[in-house]
């Protein structure tokens, strides 16, 4: 049976294989079969061909398109772990751009505080809310002069008044006009309701008015001199002399009567100052806590929640529900509810002499150059103008009193001449001596000794505290350039006014660059150590690590890994294994873990960095421009340090500064430009560290497979890219 079967089957082969092809050795066809006829037919021979080549490329397409698969896993992964990182990173710059912008809403604020105090000081704030007054002895002095009170026999009230042979019609029209000016002067009888820059102007007008009217005297004691022929000629001069300075007296007036309204008006603005100091500087402070992690603000969140953290995270569980496919888990480095802006508050300042960094204990000096003042030429003629007359007359009287003997009696000899006249002449020329001696000329440094905001027994006085420290915190870095800006209009108008208008005599300009230099320090110092707030004192945020010597040359200016770890985040995208698509048979995946991505970014400040390599190099009366910093000042930095150049005269007008319209000078202009951009992963000891801390450490999200793959991938992490 097999045997008969096996003929069969090679019957078939052969006739399969030969066909229908003839005998060997003739031309007679072979016996055709239904087989034989199967090789001889030529229809379908490509099924053959077709059936193969069809296999191969249906093999071909499901490579392909595991391959595309596979990619677009890939891509979706890397573009998830990329928006993660990216993402993070854009939220961390928001939150370094809100830091900056918290810092300079509380140097506004204080500056404005600085322009207010620096008026009146606090003893115009007392005076305000409690009637406080103070007594200056060198007013009181002062009104000894301008009083009816008696100087050696006479007084300056009627020997002022123009007086001579022929200007006794003038006589009663000037003295009204010295009676007016030294009454409205020393009526407050050395007591006074603010100190600060009012208190020095108000004593320089009285000083100025003393000299005025003691200079009036001396013109009045030498025009009687005119009754001798021979020094007729004095009469004119005089009364040219008289004329120019009455029309002083009346400028001295029109000053007066303006530092008593500014008073009047910076009264008024008390209850502003007092509201900026105990709402606004706390709530821009505590919204600077919350966004730098050091207070939750009432937000709801778990124990070391921030606001960026919350933002961060919201964003990325955002991120993993919008994905198209399958599931997918991202993971941060650091963890989203550790992340924190990498700030620290500002130290506090000592807050008792002796404590350890004080270097001296004081109240705060102005660093003004006392060579660059805003001391008018008219203030400088009047100090002058009196000093020559004064010696002019002492030379006249020393020269009378030589030549008296001689002269008096031929002069009784000549008919008509009156001797007593002539003696009376020359016993009124006696009273010059009282005339010629004055105060000392103020300090336009440090005001007047018995200033309320300067005498060492007032209650109003500037604290004393280690203002060397002070002037180089970030508080006062952030206010000095707005006060320098503020008070530019008020310094432009004290000084041009409205024509005549102005407050020249009084120096109050002068006065104001100091005292806005010692209250910046002054009021920085107090709202740090907590002394104008009733809760907490507010805090100003730093980058960590931020010396205030060495502002610009921090380790991490220079250092790479301790860049990365400030200002680099990183990201791992996991999605779990997903069988072959196509031909799972056939294709098989070597990795049933799933696969990964991991993708770093930066925030960073794009106003660059331009600090010189030698520190000593730098111009020590403007801010570093370090770029990286939480006080972005526009660069080219022109923002200035504390005190250290002349205060800035060129600003809008003054009406700017009541109608919120106030433009900032280019030393106050502000460019808050923290931005994100992704970075090829910074491969050293410290990437896979803090990936792996994130990932797979206790607070790590990422479990099972997921963790697998990443700490095989962490290994080897050279071979990683973003």
């Amino acid at each position: 049976m097999l045997r008969r079967i096996s003929r069969s089957l090679t019957r078939i082969a052969s006739d399969v294989y030969h066909g229908d092809e003839p005998w060997e050795g003739d031309d007679v066809p072979r016996p055709t079969s239904r087989w034989s006829r199967l090789h001889s037919d030529e229809g379908g021979k490509i099924t053959l061909i077709s059936t193969i080549t069809l296999l191969f490329f249906l093999l071909l397409v499901c490579y392909v398109g595991n391959v595309g698969v596979a990619v677009k896993e890939k891509m979706e992964l890397q573009n998830a772990a990329d928006s993660a990182a990216y993402s993070s990173a854009l939220w961390m710059a928001r939150g370094m751009n809100a830091v900056t912008v918290t810092n300079h809403m509380l140097g506004e604020a204080t500056a404005m505080v600085v322009i207010i105090d620096s008026f009146g000081g606090e003893l115009l704030e007392k005076n305000v809310s409690d009637s406080k007054k103070w007594t200056s002895s060198q007013s009181q002095d002062y009104n000894e002069y301008l009083d009816a009170n008696e100087v050696k026999g006479a007084t300056l009230r009627d020997m002022a008044p123009i007086s001579g042979p022929s200007s006794s019609g003038l006589r009663s029209l000037d003295k009204e006009l010295v009676d007016g000016v030294a009454d409205d002067l020393s009526e407050d009888d050395g007591e006074h309701t603010a100190g600060a820059t009012i208190f020095d102007a108000q004593l320089t007008l009285k000083f100025v008015t003393v000299a005025v009217l003691a200079t009036k005297s001396l013109l009045s004691l030498v025009s009687k001199a005119a009754v001798i022929p021979v020094l007729a000629w004095i009469e004119p001069i005089c009364i040219v002399g008289h004329f120019a300075a009455s029309a002083l007296l009346l400028k001295i007036w029109q000053e007066w009567l303006f530092l008593k309204a500014i008073e009047s008006v910076v009264g008024v603005m008390i209850p502003l100052k007092q509201s900026l100091e105990k709402y606004l500087i706390p709530a821009v402070g505590a919204y600077g806590e919350s966004v730098a992690g050091e207070s939750p603000l009432g937000l709801p969140g778990g124990i070391g929640d921030t606001i960026v953290g919350r933002s961060v995270a919201k964003t990325l569980a955002d991120l993993e529900r919008e994905q198209v496919g399958r599931p997918l888990t991202l993971q941060l480095a650091p963890t989203a509810d550790t992340l924190r802006l990498p700030v620290e508050a500002e130290p506090a300042p000592a807050t008792s002499e002796g404590q350890q960094g004080v270097v001296t204990w004081e109240m705060p000096p102005s660093e003004w150059d006392d060579g660059r003042f805003f001391t008018h030429p008219d203030l400088k003629n009047v100090i002058e103008t009196y000093g020559e007359i004064k010696g002019w007359v002492e030379g006249i009287q020393k020269y009378l009193k030589s030549v008296s003997k001689f002269l008096l009696n031929p002069l009784n000899s000549i008919p008509g001449m009156n001797g007593g006249d002539v003696n009376k002449a020359l016993g009124e020329l006696d009273k010059i001596s009282a005339f010629t001696s004055l105060p000392d000329e103020p300090d336009r440094r440090n005001g007047y000794k018995t200033n309320p905001s300067h005498d060492e027994d007032s209650d109003f006085r500037l604290p004393d505290f280690d203002w060397q420290t002070e002037r180089k915190s970030q508080w006062t870095r952030a206010t000095y350039p707005y006060v320098n800006s503020f008070r530019a209009p008020i310094l432009e108008w004290m000084i041009e006014g409205f024509g005549i208008l102005n407050l020249r005599i009084s120096d109050a300009a002068t006065y104001y660059g100091h005292w806005t230099n010692r209250y910046t320090l002054a009021v920085v110092y107090e709202i740090r150590s907590g002394k104008r707030s009733d809760g907490d004192a507010p805090k100003m945020y730093v980058l960590r690590g931020m010396q205030p010597d060495q502002k610009g040359y921090e380790p991490w200016t220079n250092d790479r890994d301790e860049a990365a770890k400030m200002f680099a985040v990183h990201a791992v995208a996991h999605r779990e294994h997903a069988p072959t698509i196509f031909g799972p048979g056939l294709f098989t995946d070597p990795n049933d873990r799933g696969n990964a991505a991991v993708a770093a970014a930066m925030f960073y400040n794009a106003n660059g960095r331009d600090v010189p390599s030698n520190r000593s190099s730098g111009n020590p009366s403007i801010q570093s421009n370090t770029g990286w910093d939480t006080l972005n000042w526009q660069p080219p930095i022109q923002a200035r340090e504390w005190g250290g150049e002349r205060p800035e005269k060129k600003g809008s007008n003054i009406s700017s500064l009541f109608t919120g319209n106030l433009p900032a000078l280019p030393s106050a202009r502000v460019q808050t430009n923290w931005q994100s951009k992704l970075i090829p992963l910074a491969i050293d000891h410290k990437t896979p560290r803090a990936l792996h801390k994130a990932s797979l450490g206790p607070t790590g999200t990422l479990d099972g497979q997921a963790r697998e793959i990443v700490e095989d991938a962490l290994r080897d992490v050279e071979l990683l890219n973003h």
